[in-house]
């Protein structure tokens, strides 16, 4: 009907994450004598492409004059990710599965803000930290051309 629709089709993202990590450590001979001590920082970046089916469901109504929309939905794909370091040593390349990325929006007009989230990280799919990294969570401004 005119209130409500059903939202279906590909999309194309790209993502970036960056967070710092901490390194400290002594390395020690047999008998305990302390031959090295380290401390570093490190700054990851870990991009990520993303090819997505989207399908979902949109409520239309009216705000004040102008028109508006709630979207709901999921979108499930192929991500590429990459990770870096701050001096550029590489972590490597993963190709993955994503079947959980939930969004939540809200446009008036054709302005918009979208609340995503994104659940296909494997546990310590980086092998960088020694704990999951989690999900992804963002919050974006939109803007609907059609």
């Amino acid at each position: 009907n005119k209130k409500s629709s059903i939202i279906s089709g590909f999309k194309l993202g790209f993502s970036q994450t960056k967070f710092n990590a901490h390194s400290f450590g002594n390395v020690s001979d047999s008998s305990g004598n302390v031959l090295n001590t380290f401390d570093n920082n490190y700054e990851f970046k870990i991009n990520s492409f993303q090819f997505l089916y989207q399908f979902g469901y949109s409520y239309h109504f009216i705000a004040g004059k102008l028109p508006a929309r709630i979207n709901i939905g999921n979108s499930m794909g192929i991500l590429r990710t990459s990770t870096k370091t701050n001096n550029q040593l590489s972590f490597g390349n993963w190709i993955y599965a994503s079947l959980l990325q939930p969004y939540l929006g809200l446009e008036v007009g054709k302005m918009g803000v979208l609340f995503s989230a994104d659940f296909a990280l494997p546990k310590n799919n980086y092998r960088i930290l020694y704990e999951d990294l989690g999900g992804n969570f963002s919050l974006g401004l939109t803007y609907r051309i059609f």
